[in-house]
């Protein structure tokens, strides 16, 4: 099963790819098989720029923290830069609260963090 993933990781967005990967080595649950930045995802977080001088690399994948997150890029799950993470629970009190539960958390990590789109398979 593929699992669009938001990881929040603090620092600048030009290394976040990079710091989430490292979050999601020591992070990753039990029966995940492999994640890949945006992987199946790609271009969800934002869209993708056509390529030429000047494009900041992974931009569709990697972006400073919108807020609130519009409802088409919010996740199945987020880690936070601790991380944990949090799940999309699956009755409908659950599915209807997600999205306020995402963009909370994201609230909580505003100034200095940055958040990227992977596809975790389990």
């Amino acid at each position: 099963m593929h699992v669009y993933t938001l990881v929040i990781t603090k620092g600048p967005r030009r290394s976040a790819a990079a710091r989430a990967n490292r979050l999601l080595a020591e992070a990753v649950p039990r029966g995940t098989d492999y994640w890949g930045h945006g992987g199946r995802f790609e271009g969800k977080l934002l869209p993708a720029q056509p390529p030429g001088p000047g494009r900041i690399p992974d931009v569709e994948l990697t972006a400073r923290l919108p807020s609130p997150l519009p409802d088409s890029v919010i996740p199945a799950a987020l880690v936070t830069p601790d991380g944990k993470w949090r799940w999309r629970g699956l009755d409908a009190h659950s599915e209807k609260q997600w999205p306020s539960v995402v963009n909370g958390l994201i609230d909580d990590h505003r100034g200095g963090h940055s958040i990227s789109g992977f596809d975790c398979h389990m």
